[in-house]
């Protein structure tokens, strides 16, 4: 080498540095305030959480720059799905590991502006419409459903007991707008890590969950289920300190 030239290990070494300290930044911009507009907040928040789980040290220390996002009017099915998406985009399609054991992350919440069927909502609306539009036949695979259901194992849709109408006793689930005493009723979307153990592939995979309650100890369990598989479903009880998965067969309600 020539005096003066630099190696091209040692240029992609800097690009590379200079790259992780442009993530950092954005993430401590967005962590404090910096970036205003949900757009720009919601890409910060999947910035920061790809930057944390690209390895251990990242898992251990880097701090999230992920709030918890409300929706400010109530929201139909086709904002429902959006929101899911959005979620399951912003924490990395089942695709990454945060390293802290099985745990659930709230993402957003919000109301109902009519009262949601969620057998309708999942084994209807999802596998039919993309983005607010009907799917064509065929096309089954560009289906909101498709977007969540391809990035993790099995049943990758879940829903707390809260946020089931009556759901031990009569298996309905339905998104309820109104509360008993005629005031807007409001929900939960979480994002559910299934921690791999030691790099290894996921056990269950990952999830999203509509919940009635802000996290699982008050919620009591979780119910997961996909329109491709009528014969089985998963559940997530509360378990101590943290939930853990236990497969089941359905009984008649899918429920428990």
């Amino acid at each position: 080498m020539k005096k003066g030239e630099i190696e091209t290990s040692t240029i992609v070494k800097v690009i590379l540095l200079l790259a992780g300290a442009l993530i950092i930044g954005s993430i401590v911009w967005v962590a404090v305030g910096g970036i205003t507009t949900e757009g720009l907040r919601k890409y910060g928040c999947w910035a920061s959480n790809g930057f944390k789980s690209s390895n251990i040290l990242f898992k251990a220390t880097l701090p999230s720059a992920c709030e918890i996002f409300n929706a400010e009017q109530p929201v139909n099915e086709e904002q429902l799905a959006a929101m899911m998406k959005e979620a399951w985009w912003m924490y990395g399609q089942g695709d990454w590991d945060y390293g802290s054991g099985d745990s659930e992350r709230m993402v957003f919440y919000f109301s109902v502006d009519h009262d949601i069927d969620l057998r309708s909502f999942l084994y209807g609306y999802m596998p039919s419409h993309s983005d607010g539009n009907l799917v064509e036949l065929g096309k089954f695979e560009n289906s909101d459903y498709r977007y969540i259901e391809k990035g993790s194992q099995g049943a990758t849709i879940c829903f707390g007991l809260y946020a089931h109408k009556n759901a031990e006793e009569t298996g309905e689930r339905v998104l309820e707008k109104l509360d008993e005493r005629g005031r807007p009723k409001y929900y939960y979307i979480m994002f559910w890590d299934d921690a791999s153990i030691l790099g290894q592939e996921k056990e269950y995979g990952d999830k999203i969950i509509i919940a009635g309650k802000p996290n699982l100890k008050q919620e009591g369990a979780y119910y997961c289920e996909s329109p491709m598989d009528s014969t089985e479903r998963l559940k997530i009880p509360y378990g101590g300190d943290r939930g853990y998965i236990v497969n089941q067969i359905a009984r008649a309600t899918g429920l428990s």
